[in-house]
């Protein structure tokens, strides 16, 4: 068998769940050609720990990762052991010790790390548990559950979020508010939307229109007169006026004037500014500009490290704007655990460590990012 390239997944799994539509043959031929690849583990050194048996996996989250074998998904464990049969439409992967899985009728339970369905499968939508309580979603409505099934409200709502500690931003027929556990409305549902605006507890609001910041008293610590406001990181946030971005304080002064296409955080205290010509830059949070506004791309840092890209090349840099690579790769990722995916000027697909050492070269274009110490890596099975 020999390693075989293949192309980069994205994004998340959707809210709504619906029956597929009938396969054009184009999509029927792609099908096929997928069955020639399968899916398998290699560890830190490049060594393949887990077989390559599967159609598609997951990553590894909480020790264990979704598998889809003869077009139904169960669970492995590190070792490569099947701990929870493959016998359902889709699965999410574990959070909190408690795993998602659609039925072949559409509906959403969760199952523990034993396979035992705690919450059979009875629900059009679902999130993960937080804070013991789950989102559900039945006939266009929602609610919360705990972990025995017991909803929480005996109304239900058109809207609702997950609790921080003891509130949750919901929708009701009167508009948005802030509800406790215990059912009372800590701000009365009057608003046109809400959503969370820091880790401390502000809130954004929306008015005829136009955006503000409250506090959960309700309040104002910004008037609504944004178009758009996102979420304070390090005391800042970025705000749309006449269709352009600029960050502002909690206490309603600019730190960088409403100027720019776009502004949004890119972790580790900086954020990333786009100019109308589409050329990328970072700034921190108190404006200086530790990367000219000249790139043509560039990732959010992660573990203080970012890729950016110029002239169709990538390199990486820290959390400074200091290079710790030159601009020598095709495609770049983020950092995860300790090592960034990148494919070289040679078109290999390689791990580089923090230091910007390429660490790992794997013969294949299709393999991902490390969780849990694991990467999936597809395999092409050579008839010669």
């Amino acid at each position: 068998m020999i390693l075989a390239c293949g192309s980069e997944k994205s994004g998340t799994q959707t809210a709504r769940i619906s029956e597929p539509l009938p396969l054009s043959d184009e999509e029927k031929e792609a099908e096929e050609y997928k069955k020639q690849f399968s899916w398998g583990f290699i560890d830190k050194k490049g060594k393949l720990v887990i077989e390559a048996d599967y159609q598609d996996v997951g990553n590894f989250q909480e020790g264990f990762c979704a598998i889809k074998k003869d077009n139904l998904w169960g669970f492995i464990n590190k070792k490569g052991a099947i701990v929870v049969h493959a016998k359902y439409k889709t699965v999410w992967a574990f959070k909190n010790g408690f795993a998602r899985v659609l039925n072949n009728r559409n509906l959403i339970g969760f199952i523990d790390k034993k396979g035992k369905e705690i919450i059979k499968p009875q629900y059009d939508n679902a999130n993960d548990f937080v804070n013991d309580l789950a989102i559900i979603e039945k006939d266009g409505k929602f609610n919360y559950i705990n972990k025995k099934n017991k909803k929480l409200y005996s109304e239900s709502f058109f809207y609702a979020d997950d609790f921080r500690e003891n509130q949750a931003i919901v929708e009701t027929e009167k508009g948005y508010g802030l509800i406790t556990r215990k059912g009372n409305f800590q701000i009365k549902p009057e608003y046109d939307e809400l959503r969370w605006a820091s880790d401390d507890n502000l809130i954004a609001f929306r008015k005829k229109g136009k955006w503000g910041i409250m506090k959960m008293d309700s309040s104002i610590l910004l008037d609504p007169i944004f178009q758009d406001i996102g979420t304070f990181e390090n005391g800042l946030a970025y705000v749309v006026k006449n269709d352009l971005y600029g960050l502002i304080g909690i206490d309603g002064e600019y730190t960088i004037e409403p100027k720019y296409a776009q502004i949004w955080y890119a972790q580790a205290g900086n954020w990333a500014l786009v100019t109308a010509e589409g050329k990328h830059g970072f700034t921190d949070s108190d404006g200086k500009v530790i990367l000219p506004i000249e790139y043509n791309q560039v990732l959010r840092f992660q573990e203080n490290r970012a890729a950016i890209m110029k002239n169709d090349t990538w390199a990486y840099i820290n959390q400074n704007g200091q290079h710790i690579t030159g601009f020598e790769y095709l495609l770049a990722w983020n950092f995860n655990e300790g090592l960034a995916r990148a494919i070289s000027n040679q078109s290999e697909a390689i791990f580089i460590n923090k230091t910007g050492q390429t660490q790992l070269i794997v013969p294949c274009t299709d393999v991902r990012d490390f969780h849990d110490g694991l990467a999936k890596v597809q395999l092409h099975f050579s008839q010669e």
